[in-house]
């Protein structure tokens, strides 16, 4: 798919045509993020057998002022860590994991974020502190095969334009719903995974 392409969308709410750039919103102006997925060590053990998949839930690090519906979900499973000392920051080893998220990328032009959300399909990056402090939702554990599934799903599942009730929330259960068609979650483990997250997850669909 080009990036330069853009798609119409009908805004849900107010009916209003709106233009992203690609059904991913990956905006033309903005260098797609780089991971660590040619890490040998990040990458083979990416290939070898079942990994726990979590829905990850961030509140900023103030569940007080971040309302459930605003928290920023994402899908991730570790894939492995650097033991080697030279690999260590503030003596520890650096994890990575395989994550399924949105982003909200700023503007090129210094005007701040964007005003839709950026799927860049799967990638692998460091665990750093506020994936440690986010909450971590069990779906399954998935095999490799049954992973790949669900990147796919991910890589595919478009942006909607943003009308004050869209998010990433409904970005990811989305995604567990196309994983439960593909037969990759069974109908308990979704329900399951969706009620830990604290939003009244029907509303999403």
């Amino acid at each position: 798919m080009s990036r330069s392409r853009s798609t119409i969308c009908i805004d849900a709410t107010y009916g209003i045509p709106v233009i992203l750039p690609n059904e991913m919103g990956r905006p033309p102006s903005v260098l797609e993020p780089i991971g660590v997925e040619h890490i040998p060590v990040f990458r083979d053990n990416e290939a070898r057998g079942p990994l726990l998949v979590q829905i990850l839930i961030y509140d900023g690090g103030d569940k007080s002022k971040v309302a459930p519906r605003d928290r920023h979900w994402a899908i991730a499973w570790m894939v492995g860590e650097m033991t080697a000392v030279s690999w260590f920051v503030d003596g520890c080893p650096v994890a990575a994991h395989r994550i399924l998220e949105l982003k909200n990328e700023l503007a090129s032009d210094g005007t701040g974020p964007l005003p839709y959300l950026t799927n860049w399909g799967p990638r692998t990056t460091s665990i750093g502190l506020e994936d440690q402090a986010a909450v971590h939702v069990d779906i399954a554990t998935l095999s490799y095969s049954q992973r790949q599934v669900m990147e796919g799903i991910a890589r595919t599942e478009p942006v909607r334009p943003p009308n004050g009730n869209w998010n990433c929330q409904n970005w990811v259960a989305s995604i567990l719903r196309r994983c439960e068609e593909a037969g990759v979650l069974t109908p308990d483990q979704r329900r399951y995974a969706l009620n830990q997250t604290g939003v009244p997850w029907r509303n999403l669909l």
